[in-house]
């Protein structure tokens, strides 16, 4: 029993590096519209599907990503804090170049300094199988 739950966690890592990794980059990527804002500007933020085949998945709700921003190792924002998500299966069609999540926020309610966003996408389901959360590379930014 131990070495079948031990091969349906190893199938379950591989399966997430293909969803983590493709040809060796990341399979989502987060973006801001600049690098540098100003306080009285409002940052663009994106989370997008950046290279692997279309495909149907599912997720449990209808949250299906989300990304927090960090000066240090402070949690400064998390997107889906204080919002409401239906308790429904989503499903989506993958595909290159596909949004996931765009939003913008006024840069004043951070402050100045250099931040960090980090982002991913939820669990979901694919064939049957439900497969771990889909990190995007972190990305920085400054406001001055």
């Amino acid at each position: 029993m131990k070495g079948i739950l031990l091969g349906i966690v190893i199938i379950g890592i591989i399966a997430s590096a293909y969803f983590m990794m493709a040809n060796g980059d990341y399979a989502i990527v987060v973006k801001t519209d600049k690098h540098t804002y100003s306080l009285n500007e409002e940052i663009h933020i994106w989370i997008e599907i950046k290279d692997y085949d279309s495909k149907n998945i599912k997720f449990p709700s209808s949250k299906i990503a989300d990304f927090c921003i960090y000066k240090g190792e402070e949690k400064l924002y998390q997107w889906s804090e204080n919002r409401s998500f239906l308790q429904v299966i989503t499903s989506i069609n993958l595909s290159k170049g596909m949004i996931l999540l765009e939003t913008t926020i006024p840069a004043n309610m951070l402050g100045i300094g250099t931040f960090e966003i980090r982002a991913w996408m939820e669990k979901f389901y694919e064939n049957g199988e439900i497969h771990p959360e889909v990190y995007a590379k972190s990305i920085s930014f400054s406001i001055s």
